[in-house]
C-alpha cells in the first residue's frame, strides 16, 4: 500500500506537465551544450538537427513520437538552411564542416569556403528579405551557398541580421580577434558587415549570445548571455538588463522567441523553467515548469511553442498557456530522473540532495550548492525513490521513478 501511494503521488506530479506534448527524439539530441540541437519548421515539415543526422516529421502528424532521418545520416548536424531541394548544412567536423546539396540531401559536396577559422557556437544567420544572402562565421554567400566570400574584417560567428534593417548585423567573437578586448565580445555592424563596433555589456565570457529582433521595430532587440536577458532600444548601441530578478539570473543560456501573433509577448526557456513577458521584454514572470531537461532551443509555429531539449522535442499549445501554473513558490523545485542522472531545477539554491528508497534506506547524498544541475544515479537500481531537497528556503520532498 505504501509503495502504491508513492507511485500515485509520482503520477500526479507528472500530470502537472500535461500541457506539453512530447514529440520524441530524446536519444538523438545533442548533450554537449556547445553543440545545440534545434527544431526548425520548413515547408510544412518539422526538422530537428542531431548528432545522428537531420530528422523530420510532418507538421500534420505530431500525435506520435515517430521521426524519419531526412538526410546526412550518422553525421553530427549543427545547423541547416533549406530552400526547395537545396540544402546548406553545418557538420561538427573541422575538415568538412560546411556541406552543400542540390538534391534534398541525397548527395552533397563540401561548400566552397577557402578557410575555416572555427567558432565555438556555429550557426547560420540569414537575411530574411533575401534568403540567398547567408552569413556563416566569417563568410557570406549571396547565391544560397554556391559560392562564399570572406568578410573584410576578422569577425566570427554571425548571430543575426536585423529583419527590419538588414545592414544591422551582429556577431560574437567566439575566439579572440584583433579588435576585440576579450573573447566572446558582441560586435555590431550598421553597414552590412563592412565595419564593426563592440557592443556594451559584452564581457561575460560566454559564447552563447542569442539575438532576437522585434517583428516590426528595427530599434528593439533582445539578447541572452551568461544567465541574463538584456534589451536594446537603439539597434544594439546600448543595452540594459531586463532579467534583474536574481531568480532568473541563476538559470543558464536563456532561449527566447516572440509570440507569432502578439509582438508584445515573448517566451524564454532555460533549464526546465518557462517564463513569459507581455510588455515587450521589460518584465518577466514565471509561467510553467518545462518537463524536459537542459533546453537547447525554442521556436514558435502558429500556436505551438516548440522546445528542443536534452529530453527530446516538446510542443506547448499557447492557446492554453493562461491555464498553466501561475506561480512558482520559493520552495518549488522541478526534479526528474533518467537511467543515469537525476536533474533538478528551481528558484532557490539547492544545498543538499538525499535519495531514499522505499525501505527508508539512504542510497545517495550530494551537496550541489546550485540552483540547477544533475546528480549521478547510474549505480541505483530501477524503482521509486524519495528525493529530499535541502534548499535556502527549507526542506522539500519529491518522488521519482528511475
Amino acid at each position: 500500500m505504501k509503495s502504491f501511494c508513492f507511485i500515485l503521488s509520482f503520477l500526479i506530479t507528472l500530470s502537472t506537465y500535461a500541457h506539453e506534448q512530447y514529440l520524441g527524439l530524446g536519444l538523438q539530441l545533442q548533450r554537449d551544450t556547445l553543440l545545440r540541437s534545434r527544431a526548425v519548421v520548413c515547408q510544412d515539415t518539422l526538422f530537428v538537427t542531431s548528432p545522428l543526422g537531420l530528422y523530420c516529421k510532418a507538421l500534420n502528424d505530431l500525435n506520435d513520437t515517430v521521426w524519419q532521418c531526412h538526410s546526412f545520416e550518422h553525421l553530427p548536424v549543427l545547423d541547416f538552411y533549406k530552400k526547395k531541394d537545396t540544402l546548406i548544412v553545418l557538420i561538427d567536423r573541422p575538415d568538412s564542416s560546411l556541406l552543400f546539396s542540390t538534391d534534398n540531401g541525397r548527395s552533397y559536396v563540401a561548400a566552397n569556403v577557402s578557410s575555416h577559422r572555427g567558432g565555438i557556437y556555429r550557426s547560420f544567420a540569414v537575411n530574411p528579405h533575401n534568403t540567398s544572402n547567408i552569413y556563416y562565421d566569417a563568410f557570406v554567400t549571396r547565391d544560397f551557398g554556391a559560392s562564399w566570400n570572406e568578410l573584410p574584417v576578422e569577425v566570427l560567428t554571425v548571430l543575426g541580421v536585423n529583419p527590419n534593417d538588414t545592414s544591422n548585423v551582429f556577431t560574437c567573437a567566439s575566439v579572440p580577434c584583433t579588435f576585440c578586448t576579450t573573447p566572446f565580445d558582441l560586435t555590431a555592424s550598421y553597414d552590412a558587415g563592412l565595419t564593426w563596433t563592440i557592443a556594451p555589456f559584452t564581457h561575460f565570457y560566454s559564447p552563447f549570445s542569442r539575438i532576437i529582433f522585434h517583428p516590426t521595430d528595427p530599434d528593439i532587440l533582445l539578447r541572452s548571455q551568461y544567465h541574463w536577458i538584456l534589451k536594446s532600444k537603439d539597434r544594439g548601441q546600448s543595452w540594459y538588463f531586463v532579467s534583474n530578478d536574481d531568480t532568473w539570473s541563476r538559470h543558464r543560456s536563456w532561449r527566447m522567441v516572440y509570440d507569432s501573433m502578439h509582438a508584445s509577448v515573448l517566451y524564454a526557456v532555460a533549464d526546465s523553467m518557462l517564463i513569459r513577458s507581455v510588455d515587450e521584454g521589460e518584465t518577466w514572470d514565471f509561467l510553467a515548469a518545462h518537463s524536459g531537461i537542459s533546453v537547447s532551443d525554442v521556436d514558435v509555429f502558429d500556436s505551438l511553442l516548440l522546445i528542443t531539449s536534452l529530453s527530446g522535442v516538446f510542443a506547448l499549445d499557447l492557446n492554453h498557456v493562461s491555464s498553466l501554473n501561475p506561480v512558482l513558490n520559493e520552495t518549488d523545485c522541478v526534479v526528474q530522473a533518467s537511467a543515469k542522472s537525476l536533474y533538478y531545477s528551481g528558484r532557490v539554491m539547492v544545498r543538499r540532495i538525499t535519495l531514499i528508497d522505499l525501505s527508508g534506506r539512504v542510497c545517495s547524498v550530494a551537496h550541489p550548492n546550485s540552483v540547477c544541475g544533475e546528480m549521478d544515479v547510474s549505480d541505483l537500481v530501477s524503482g521509486v525513490y524519495v528525493v529530499q531537497l535541502q534548499t535556502d528556503s527549507g526542506c522539500e520532498n519529491r518522488k521519482i521513478y528511475k
